[in-house]
């Protein structure tokens, strides 16, 4: 075997190598890319997941305000009794609020389907379709719906 022939196959050979690492290479960066978006697309999945992860203990939790609501609009007559209660009412809509439940204004506002649940309907001076009366408060989390307002809408007189 000559001399050329040895240089002519390790030049070939060298050629098949780099085109392998090259491919290796681009393999290699396509899997480190894939790895990177896969990352951040767990992250964002994880961050989704806590923002909502105490919805339904939230939901539930919803009902109690109500009833210290109902509680509250009843006269006492142990003034103390009646502040006790208040504070507990205070601190849990505290609570409620620093995790994103907020009670939304219903009253006057046109009656959307998407926020309130229609109880009755009233004859009134007011425009068709204005919520005149809301029997329980809408709340949302964080943006999204968690229980719509039941209302009583206006029909106007005619």
């Amino acid at each position: 075997m000559g001399k050329k022939k040895i240089k002519k196959e390790l030049e070939e050979e060298l050629k098949t190598k780099n085109k392998e690492i090259g491919e290796l290479k681009h393999k290699y960066l396509m899997a480190l890319a894939d790895l990177e978006n896969y990352k951040k697309r767990m992250k964002r999945e994880f961050e989704e997941f806590m923002k909502y992860a105490n919805e339904g203990l939230l939901k539930e939790l919803i009902p109690v305000v109500d009833n210290f609501e109902r509680a509250l609009k009843v006269k006492h007559k142990d003034d103390t009794f009646f502040k006790g209660i208040e504070l507990i009412y205070k601190h849990l809509l505290s609570i409620l609020k620093k995790e994103g439940v907020e009670a939304f204004e219903s009253v006057g506002k046109e009656f959307d389907s998407r926020y309130h649940e229609a109880v009755s309907v009233v004859p009134s001076k007011h425009k068709d379709g204005i919520v005149v009366e809301e029997l329980e408060k809408g709340y949302s989390l964080k943006g999204k719906l968690a229980r719509p307002a039941r209302v009583v809408v206006a029909q106007k007189r005619r």
